[in-house]
This record gives C-alpha cells, sequence and structure tokens, in this order.
C-alpha cells in the first residue's frame, strides 16, 4: 500500500498501458485500460496464429509491422534479417490473408517531376481479427466434423458397447457375481477395447481443441467489440 502509487505510475507509463492515468486534480486518478489490455491478448493471440499457420519468420514481420505502424519493403529485410526474396514471398503470403495490407503514396519529384510510387505495409487489426475470428469458426466445424466421423467409424462397436453395459446392469440388478461380470465384460475383447480407449481419446482431444479454439474466438471477438465501442 506504501508504494502503490509508484506501482501504478509504473503501470501507466509501461507500452503495454494496462493502467491509465487520468486528470491531474488530487494527484490524478488510475483507470484499467480494458481496451488495450484485450488489443495485447489479442495481438499475441494473433501472433501464435501466425507462428503455427506461417512459422516464426512470417510472425516477425508480422509484429515488426505492427510496432512500426508503417514499413517500406526494403526495412522489412533489413531489419527482420530475412533474405530479399524469401521476405517479399513472406509478407505478399500474409498480405493474401488479410494479415497485413498495403498502401500507396505518390511522391512528386520537384515542382514539375515526375511522381514516384511508395508502397508501405501496416496493419488493419479491425481487418486481422475478422480474419482470425473466421478461421475460429472454421476450425472448431471442422474438428466437429472430425469427431463426428470418429464415432460414426465406430458405431457398430459403440452399439455393442452399450449392449454389454446393458447386460452388465442386468446383472448387478439381480445381484450377480463378480465372476458373472467378469465374463460379461470379456464379451468386448482387448482388441476392441484397445479401439474404444482410442475413440476415447480421440473425441476427448477433439473436445478439448474445441474448447481452446472457442477461447481464443472469445478474446479476439471481446478485442473487436471494444474497438468498435
Amino acid at each position: 500500500v506504501t508504494h502503490l502509487e509508484q506501482y501504478l505510475t509504473i503501470l501507466s507509463t509501461d507500452r503495454t498501458r494496462f493502467v491509465d492515468k487520468v486528470g491531474d486534480a488530487g494527484g490524478g486518478q488510475f483507470q484499467v485500460n480494458y481496451k488495450h489490455i484485450f488489443e495485447e491478448i489479442a495481438t499475441a493471440t494473433i501472433e501464435q496464429i501466425i507462428l503455427e499457420r506461417f512459422g516464426s519468420k512470417s510472425m516477425r514481420i508480422f509484429r515488426y509491422i505492427k510496432q512500426k505502424k508503417y514499413v517500406e519493403e526494403n526495412q522489412i529485410q533489413q531489419v527482420v534479417m530475412i533474405p530479399s526474396k524469401e521476405a517479399k514471398l513472406l509478407t505478399y503470403q500474409l498480405m493474401e490473408n488479410n494479415l497485413i495490407c498495403l498502401q500507396e503514396l505518390k511522391k512528386t519529384l520537384g515542382t514539375n517531376g515526375p511522381s514516384k510510387a511508395l508502397y508501405l505495409f501496416y496493419i488493419n487489426l479491425d481487418q486481422v481479427l475478422r480474419y482470425c475470428i473466421n478461421l475460429c469458426m472454421q476450425t472448431i466445424h471442422n474438428l466437429k466434423q472430425r469427431c463426428f466421423h470418429e464415432i460414426a467409424s465406430s458405431s457398430r462397436l459403440l452399439e455393442k458397447k452399450e449392449k454389454v453395459e446393458a447386460i452388465m446392469e442386468s446383472v448387478r440388478a439381480e445381484g450377480g457375481t463378480e465372476e458373472q461380470l467378469s465374463e460379461v465384460a470379456e464379451m468386448i475383447s482387448p482388441p476392441e477395447q484397445e479401439a474404444l480407449n482410442a475413440l476415447d481419446h480421440k473425441v476427448s482431444q477433439c473436445s478439448l481443441a474445441q474448447m481452446k479454439t472457442s477461447q481464443t474466438m472469445f478474446t479476439l471477438q471481446t478485442c473487436l467489440r471494444y474497438k468498435q465501442s
């Protein structure tokens, strides 16, 4: 508590801007900048998506453009330390996927001289957010379809499992012995049990991936709502 104001001042002057200082009356007030917090989280999420889909070099290019706001092509090659041909390929790959944009500026050389075109890369964060949200929706759809396919492919085995479980419940209800229950359980062969375990693992992985993707999409959607408010 003694150093609270110092800590808040540090937070307000940090580039992350998680806290903003408002006004000067009475030493000023501090408020949490939710908009900027979600933008920082969303940017980190977007960078991770770019890393997974396009690689670390593409992520470095995106991060540099985001930091500098407007960047010439030759600056990317020099600062990010990527060969010219590869930098062009990765840059235009990002542009094709709506992750970066290109703006043309006309620069006149002298009073009556010809104009020279200057091309600058920049990031339209709203556009990038929408692209990533759409990507999340496609991923969730694909995961659901994959899960349905796995279950449908093992439908006969799942039906057999349900029948065996029903028989076991009936035996229990009638006061069956452990030996009788064991005999019923053996109706599922070891290879079939392995297949069921593998199916359970695949379905669980699909469900977990859907949950994580939904969380990512929520973060991106929240950031977009804050930016548009």
